[in-house]
């Protein structure tokens, strides 16, 4: 997972707190993790997981948008 993305509010034991409503935790995800291109030298494994990661996120925001309207 991301190292302490800037746009999620630490805890106070200095660990993430998760946002209360799941629109925000979209988001956030979303900002987490963008889709992007593997990087030259990039570990295949690695960037194989990080595609996963995306594509999950993408598919939870599809739901959403199919239930409840546009995320943004």
């Amino acid at each position: 997972m991301a190292d302490n993305p800037s746009h999620m509010t630490p805890d106070v034991d200095g660990g993430l707190e998760l946002p209360r409503d799941t629109k925000t935790l979209l988001k956030d995800l979303r900002k987490t993790y963008p889709p992007r291109c593997i990087y030259p030298g990039q570990d295949p494994i690695e960037a194989h997981r990080y595609a996963a990661q995306v594509e999950l996120v993408e598919e939870l925001v599809a739901w959403w948008e199919e239930q409840e309207g546009p995320l943004d």
